[in-house]
């Protein structure tokens, strides 16, 4: 349905409009979790046959990766997902379930590469593949696919959109639009960044409709005009780090 394009010893690359496509199929067959916001990747991860996720001392701190996944020790066809100990048990739910989801994302798309792959170790070393940096990529796409789902944040967006509004008027469009930005990741308990980007690419694309509405002063969401003047297609404003962004 999909149809990757092979690359190498199994590792596989996909379109972006597939990874959406996929991570819609992957959603809509997943009844065990409702479909809204946030989404309960722990529980998408966790109910996957065969899967275990455990707690392990020190990835971050030995090996810079927050997670790992390979295959689980006591059994034949099983995989096992490690995550970082201080951070699968700590406070920050929004870097947890980022690390879940990117595990869960090399489970569902790259299932060949992970037979090969016995130990943390070995999973490491994989990294070090030359494709790596665009399987890594893959993974990050499908993961903001499952957690932050294309009808979800539309849905979510122009009712976050009316509230700030209503609360602090029509202002300055990139301020509103960071605003609906912080609010949706608050929401969808995902990372700031994770949102921004979410936010400004394909296929959501919410940004443009955020500052299109605000300065045509529409109390609901709509599409850029061609015909708006300089906000009919609005630049992409920098990421601001969580101490700067307004709350």
């Amino acid at each position: 349905m999909y149809r990757p394009n092979v690359v190498v010893d199994g590792l596989v690359e996909y379109t972006i409009s597939q990874l959406e496509c996929q991570a819609q199929h992957f959603l809509r067959q997943r009844v065990d979790v409702p479909f809204r916001a946030p989404i309960n990747v722990e529980v998408l991860l966790e109910n996957m046959p065969g899967v275990t996720i455990r707690p392990k001392s020190n990835l971050i701190a030995q090996y810079s990766v927050e997670g790992a996944v390979c295959n689980d020790p006591e059994t034949s066809d099983g995989r096992r997902v490690y995550i970082d100990f201080n951070l699968m048990n700590g406070f920050n739910d929004a870097r947890y379930n980022a690390a879940v989801a990117e595990e869960l994302a090399h489970l569902v798309l790259h299932p060949a590469m992970l037979m090969q792959v016995k130990s943390v170790e070995d999973f490491l070393e994989i990294r070090k593949c030359d494709q790596w940096k665009r399987i890594e990529v893959d993974a990050r796409r499908f993961s903001a696919a499952i957690r932050m789902p294309e009808s979800l944040i539309k849905e979510s967006a122009s009712a976050v959109y009316r509230e700030i509004v209503d609360e602090h008027g029509f202002g300055d469009p990139l301020s509103i639009a960071k605003l609906v930005r912080n609010r949706l990741a608050q929401l969808f308990v995902v990372p700031l960044q994770d949102m921004h980007s979410r936010l400004i690419q394909w296929p959501c694309e919410v940004y443009a409709k955020v500052i299109a509405s605000v300065v045509e002063s529409s109390p609901v969401l709509i599409a850029p005009r061609q015909t708006a003047g300089q906000w009919s297609q609005p630049p992409l404003f920098r990421f601001d780090p969580p101490h700067a962004a307004p709350q």
